[in-house]
């Protein structure tokens, strides 16, 4: 039996404890700035005044100034990539249609992209002129198979011997060392790697003669061909040195979209002893058309969920993104929407926008404006109804960034401004797979492009986000939470779209978590940052001094064989073995590199 001083203590310890909880509770909620962007103010200042031909950023020029890039062919592809990693490396771009237009005087080409389908055997005398030359080439894609059976073009490309002129493989081993996030094996092991495996797994079997090196090779399955070494494997990317000049091949047609441009990055690293160039240095999350604050499609919600689409954003999904980035320790960008379907006559409510602010700014997330919809509206007149909403709901909040979808970046700022978006300086667009990466505007605006989504990632995916990884030290992935609310099938329900964006966003991050979570708006000052960047860089003995245009900034270096032991002017982190992230404090900084000690 409880005596009268022990319920009286209870009683007075019950009191005490709920008044905590209460008092803790509210004094949190007035501290949640909800109604302002807590990341408005902390771009970076642009030098627009000082860059490479008084443009916003470096453009590529025509002329054959020291260290420019020469392509041969008539691929409007591959020379989009070129000239997208050219701008990127600060390198200018000559090109010509055939080997025997492509003319240099005094300055030669430091390296020569051939579009490989165009090679004709009329062309193999200009290749051996320009590797005696000493200038390097890399084939992007292979001359056809009449062309290759002629000898002088086997001894330049390092082939010894065409096995077969087509066989399936089993898979692809992509060898570490060449594409920043280490070496994988695209095969397929189980029911879900099936579902990832898109390569194009048909391709020639060439062997490759002693001393060349292999970076990408194809599997045979060993009931059909036996036993194959690894040397006499079908080669897919590979290299092949004639005195100190490197010939590259990539046999495929990894070369004809964003991917080959980390395929650049990675080739002219096995070029140098080293390389040292600038990065974005920025990974983000993106959710789209999340949240939104209008009850829509209500019975399939109550059919799945038994609950309405508000309670389900909240009760459903929330949780979920937030078990993602505690998992990942991500910052999270959500491009809101006041609906999803703008032929809804329902309005959005005031108590649901505030509620998921207040969780936004306790997840030091940050909010942006969707121009996507799945209505058929005109998205003026979808931007003028978020806007008289959030005006008037949320009249401090600035935004400042936009996913634009689709359409184009420069039409939908002029939207944005004309319907009172007016601080939107940052937009994401959708990826194409030759399209820009990252882009200033005419007015110095960021546009970025997303690079996975994040309930898929298939093979030719997880290459393409390494190969980006590796040239710009940059991922965004985005989720669209639209089929949530409009489900087309049971895999657009979020058990199903939860399991496959955790899975792939806890194993990928882990190998590229020395660069920087960020939100979109921060990224788009990073990419601003790199695209200003004007730096120049030299080595001598274990120095590698580094001169930028900013006191801030970052940068990889892969080197091999050697070790930072400091930096004077900035810091650095370990990426992988033989590559590293600098950060810069200074506009010079003094790299002093050691050798390895257990090597």
């Amino acid at each position: 039996m409880i005596s009268r001083r022990n319920y009286l203590t209870i009683t007075v310890l019950m009191f005490v404890l709920m008044f905590l909880f209460l008092f803790s509770s509210a004094y949190k909620d007035s501290l949640n700035t909800y109604d302002t962007n807590i990341y408005s103010g902390t771009e970076t200042q642009l030098h627009i005044d000082k860059i490479f031909q008084k443009d916003l950023e470096y453009t590529v020029g025509e002329e054959p100034t020291k260290g420019y890039i020469a392509y041969v062919g008539r691929n409007g592809d591959l020379e989009s990539v070129i000239r997208q990693w050219c701008r990127y490396t600060r390198r200018n771009l000559i090109t010509a249609a055939d080997c025997g237009d492509l003319e240099y005087e005094k300055e030669k080409p430091y390296l020569i992209c051939l579009d490989g389908a165009s090679i004709g055997a009329d062309d193999i005398s200009s290749l051996q002129k320009w590797v005696k030359e000493g200038i390097h080439l890399v084939f992007c894609g292979t001359p056809s198979i009449r062309v290759l059976m002629r000898k002088e073009i086997k001894e330049l490309m390092g082939i010894r011997n065409i096995r077969e002129e087509s066989v399936t493989l089993e898979g692809i081993v992509l060898h570490e060392n060449f594409l920043l996030g280490g070496g994988y094996t695209y095969t397929i092991r189980d029911e879900t790697t099936k579902k990832l495996q898109d390569l194009n797994l048909t391709t020639s079997w060439f062997e490759m003669n002693s001393g060349t090196k292999a970076y990408m090779t194809g599997l045979l399955d060993e009931n059909i061909y036996g036993e194959t070494q690894n040397e006499y494997l079908p080669a897919i990317v590979w290299r092949n040195s004639i005195d100190k000049t490197k010939i590259f091949v990539v046999n495929g047609d990894y070369m004809e979209s964003v991917t080959g441009i980390g395929f650049l990055y990675a080739i002219t690293n096995e070029i140098e002893n080293y390389s040292l160039y600038p990065v974005i240095n920025a990974q983000n999350m993106v959710v789209v058309n999340y949240p939104s604050f209008t009850p829509e499609n209500e019975d399939a919600m109550f059919q799945l969920y038994s609950r309405d689409s508000y309670r389900v954003l909240r009760e459903v999904v929330w949780p979920g993104l937030t078990a993602v980035l505690t998992n990942t320790d991500s910052k999270m960008s959500c491009m809101l929407t006041t609906k999803m379907d703008y032929n809804e006559k329902a309005s959005p409510e005031k108590e649901d926008l505030i509620f998921f602010m207040k969780l936004l700014r306790e997840q030091e997330a940050e909010a942006g404006i969707s121009c996507d919809q799945t209505s058929n509206v005109d998205v003026a007149s979808k931007l003028s109804v978020d806007h008289d909403f959030l005006a008037v709901n949320l009249p401090e909040y600035k935004f400042l960034t936009a996913y634009v979808a689709q359409n184009d970046p420069e039409q939908m700022r002029t939207l944005l401004k004309e319907q009172g978006f007016s601080d939107v300086r940052t937009y994401l667009k959708d990826l194409e797979d030759t399209g820009e990466l990252v882009y200033l505007t005419k007015e110095g605006d960021t546009v970025l492009t997303t690079i996975n989504s994040g309930d898929s990632h298939k093979y030719s995916e997880d290459i393409r986000e390494r190969a980006i990884e590796t040239a710009l030290g940059f991922s965004v992935v985005t989720e669209d939470l639209q089929h949530i609310i409009y489900p087309q099938d049971a895999n657009d329900q979020w058990q199903n779209v939860y399991k496959d964006f955790a899975r792939y966003t806890d194993t990928f991050y882990d190998a590229f978590d020395t660069f920087e979570e960020l939100t979109l708006s921060e990224s788009g000052s990073r990419a601003g940052l790199f695209l200003t960047t004007i730096y120049d860089q030299q080595r001598n003995g274990d120095v590698i001094t580094l001169k930028s245009n900013y006191d801030t900034g970052y940068f990889i270096l892969r080197i091999h064989d050697v070790v930072i032991d400091k930096i004077d002017g900035g810091s650095f982190k370990k990426i992988e073995d033989d590559a590293w992230l600098i950060s810069l404090e200074k506009k010079e900084a003094k790299i002093t590199l050691k050798k390895e000690e257990n090597k």
